[in-house]
């Protein structure tokens, strides 16, 4: 399935609001040719009822650049977008400007948030920001409510989409009112080499806090602990290198500190 591709030039503006997004008025737009990934989206282009496959053949590819502002906390939403490659973070800022991660958003899933706002239920509660390079596609709100009107399968995997996200929501409430933050964060860790598919991952301390929502300064402290008390992992000046796998997953089911 051919579809246009419209490339997000990097300029001044670095927030885009809903209605920036594909109208082509405020932000300058090249057009190439660009296939659905039915790799990434497998479970969506799996859906084979004509509605859902409309909808598809309307969307339009967006290529974004890292650390672009999708949405603010408080704002609307008024489009549906789809990842075909890269991660978009999930975060919230306290008044006192300490981040937390809720959840990212990986190829092939949808934006609980953006369907939250679609469908009424209040504005975007958090701000969605692109953590690497993104492709995605981008499905107006009125072909996301034809689509869920007319396509069950499309509604299913909606609804499938909510479980989910209740789920991962459920656990991390769990993980931070009752896990300690040694055992968080050594689950972290271990969690970032497995998607990383390496024993090394480029990340600072700061990152790692707004991970967690605590401060740099704790979060060096336990590594420090990982390494000299541990020997889980060794430090490098923005990365981290991993030593013993099967030491940070002990850490991040009972943790020692």
């Amino acid at each position: 399935m051919l579809l246009r591709c419209n490339t997000i030039i990097q300029g001044t503006k670095k927030y885009f609001s809903p209605e920036d997004i594909g109208a082509g008025g405020k932000i300058h737009m090249t057009v190439n040719p660009v296939k659905v990934d039915q790799q990434a989206l497998h479970e969506l282009t799996g859906i084979s009822d004509p509605v859902w496959n409309e909808v598809l053949g309307r969307a339009t590819p967006l290529c974004l650049q890292a650390g672009e502002v999708l949405a603010r906390s408080g704002g609307a939403c008024r489009a549906l977008l789809i990842l075909q490659e890269g991660s978009v973070r999930v975060r919230q800022i306290s008044p006192e400007g300490r981040e937390i991660l809720l959840y990212r958003i990986e190829p092939g899933e949808l934006s609980i948030l953006a369907i939250i706002s679609l469908m009424g239920a209040g504005s975007c509660p958090a701000d969605v920001v692109t953590e690497t390079k993104v492709r995605a596609l981008n499905i107006p709100g009125t072909d996301f409510h034809y689509a869920m009107a007319r396509s069950p399968a499309f509604r299913d995997f909606v609804l499938m989409t909510l479980a989910r996200c209740l789920h991962d929501t459920m656990s991390l409430v769990e993980s931070i009112a009752f896990q300690p933050l040694d055992v968080r964060l050594a689950a972290t860790l271990r969690q970032m080499f497995q998607r990383h598919s390496s024993s090394v991952i480029k990340i600072t301390h700061e990152a790692l806090a707004m991970e967690l929502g605590t401060t740099r300064e704790v979060v060096s402290r336990m590594l420090k602990d990982f390494e000299q008390k541990k020997g889980c992992v060794k430090l490098h000046r923005g990365s981290i290198e991993l030593v013993l796998p099967g030491c940070l997953e002990r850490c991040s089911q009972q943790g020692y500190l």
